[in-house]
This record gives C-alpha cells, sequence and structure tokens, in this order.
C-alpha cells in the first residue's frame, strides 16, 4: 500500500478527492497531507503535528 493510499483511507477522504503527497519530516513530528480534486480543479495542503 502507498503511503497515499494509507492517509487517504485515515483521513476518510473519497472520491473525488484524493491524497496526492504526503511528506514526513521526523525532525519536526509534522506530516504534509496534500489532497486534490480527481479533475485537478481544485487542492488543499495540510499538516498533521506528531
Amino acid at each position: 500500500m502507498q503511503d497515499t493510499e494509507l492517509y487517504q483511507q485515515i483521513l476518510g477522504i473519497e472520491s473525488p478527492w484524493e491524497v496526492s503527497n504526503v511528506d514526513l519530516n521526523m525532525e519536526l513530528g509534522e506530516i504534509v497531507v496534500s489532497v486534490r480534486h480527481a479533475q485537478g480543479t481544485k487542492s488543499f495542503r495540510g499538516s498533521i503535528w506528531l
């Protein structure tokens, strides 16, 4: 399973939205998840602090 698929399931993100990227920074204790609309018209990027 890809990181993007895992976080899509964890966050409950459903079509037409999808997780496009996951960046993990262990030094800062931060996970940055990028979400986009499947048609590519909208996007969102948010952080999760550990």
